[in-house]
């Protein structure tokens, strides 16, 4: 807004300046005029004593004062032109009507411009394009291939090949806006040609509290419309990834938010038919952190913290891998604070077949397949295990007991250990 409110100001100025050159010029006349038309002797006395020639020199004199005047003020600006006048380098022109350059109708040998703007000041800009309208555009360009293309020589951090800013401090403003009305255009089109280093297609700042460095939005209430689709065709590259920097706080890499009835917040999907794929991989740095965290919030209903599903006739809906090698790692690990909660519950909901609702398994020697501390309830038919050999006194905790088979003797013994350390031995004869 200052460098249009000092625009106009110049032009004003100027045109104030050729009005009193004018007026000078007209008061030149008419003393000329009254010198002619005086009786002899009074032309000495209007032209002044010592001054000596005719009043149409006295003219010239003063219209040449007047002008070197009015020169030395326009070598500070610029002249002004205005409609039908040519475009001077150096000077102001005001039109009311659009000023059309066409550039050549044919490319010989190289780029060609309608105009080309250069500028070699530190801070400069090679085309400056200015709109008070609130809905007016600094530069606008359209082309079959580019609209505006813009070129940034320099190494320098700030240098930009096409640069736009909107000044207001309030409203939606928007610094650069790019539109492609085809079925299949694209808006704006950033491209990092370099083929190594760290490059960036583009960056996008927002310094605010508050504020969104990307924002997009899919308009569309139909179809399969994404806000944001990122691609790559690295072999070991990301297709979108989210990282925040703060070392404390309740920070969020990637957030997913679905309002709809069926929605889903966050869906990862590994569509190869081959290979250990992931759907979604989490990982956690942290002593006491979570790879992956799933929470539903709702007060009542069926709902599920974590849900794992697969058509496979060999696969795991929930597969839980405890990687350490020593300490009391778990695989799978539930609990439930409700008074009548389940920490872990299993259900085989086939209604026939050899299921299981909850199997456990230990390969070591000295492993547990399943350890219950506390009390062990079973509502249904109970089959227990009866090896053929003798278990060791080692083998058994204070307070067990364990069952095994004396094929021989056609025996069921129970090996029993009481608390104190003695084991005595039970026999059951089988018939």
């Amino acid at each position: 807004m200052d460098a249009g409110r000092e625009s106009s100001g110049q032009e004003r100025i100027v045109a104030l300046e050729a009005q009193v050159i004018a007026l000078l010029a007209r008061v030149a006349d008419l003393e000329a005029g009254s010198v002619r038309d005086a009786p002899a002797g009074v032309g000495s006395a209007v032209t002044g004593a010592g001054h000596g020639g005719s009043g149409l020199g006295r003219r010239a004199l003063l219209v040449g004062a007047v002008g070197a005047a009015a020169g030395g003020l326009l070598t500070a600006r610029p002249a002004a032109a205005a409609n039908g006048d040519p475009v001077i380098a150096g000077s102001t022109t005001t039109a009311t009507q659009t000023t059309e350059l066409r550039g050549p109708l044919s490319v010989v040998g190289g780029s060609q411009w309608a105009i080309r703007g250069w500028c070699e000041a530190t801070d400069g800009a090679g085309v400056f394009g200015f709109a008070i309208a609130a809905s007016g555009r600094g530069v606008q360009g359209f082309a079959p291939a580019g609209g505006v293309d813009g070129y940034a020589t320099s190494s320098s951090a700030g240098a930009f090949g096409v640069a736009g800013t909107a000044m207001s401090p309030s409203g939606q403003t928007v610094g650069v806006k790019g539109e492609s009305k085809s079925s299949l255009g694209v808006g704006v089109h950033a491209v990092a040609s370099a083929t190594s280093g760290e490059t960036y297609g583009l960056i996008a700042e927002a310094p605010g509290n508050g504020g969104v460095a990307v924002y997009a939005h899919a308009a569309g209430s139909a179809g399969p419309n994404l806000g944001v689709w990122g691609d790559c065709d690295s072999s070991t590259g990301v297709g979108v990834r989210g990282a925040v920097s703060a070392q404390t706080g309740v920070t969020t890499g990637v957030e997913g938010t679905s309002q709809s009835d069926s929605g889903t917040g966050v869906k990862g999907q590994a569509l190869a038919a081959t290979g250990t794929t992931y759907g979604v991989d989490g990982q956690s740095a942290s002593e006491s952190g979570v790879g992956v965290r799933g929470r539903a919030t709702a007060t009542s209903g069926v709902n599920y913290g974590v849900r794992g599903g697969h058509v496979s006739t060999a696969g795991a809906a929930i597969y839980g891998w405890a990687e350490g090698v020593a300490g009391t790692a778990q695989g799978v690990s539930g609990w439930s604070e409700s008074t009548g909660g389940t920490g872990v519950l299993g259900w085989a909901r086939a209604s026939s077949g050899e299921t299981s609702g909850v199997r456990g398994r230990a390969d070591s020697p000295q492993g547990w397949a399943v350890i219950a501390e506390g009390r062990l309830r079973s509502s249904g038919r109970t089959v227990l295990g009866a090896p053929a050999t003798r278990p060791k006194d080692a083998d058994l905790l204070p307070g067990s007991l364990s069952f095994y088979i004396d094929r021989k003797r056609s025996q069921l013994k129970v090996r029993v250990k009481y608390k104190n350390g003695t084991v005595k031995t039970g026999v059951i004869k089988l018939v």
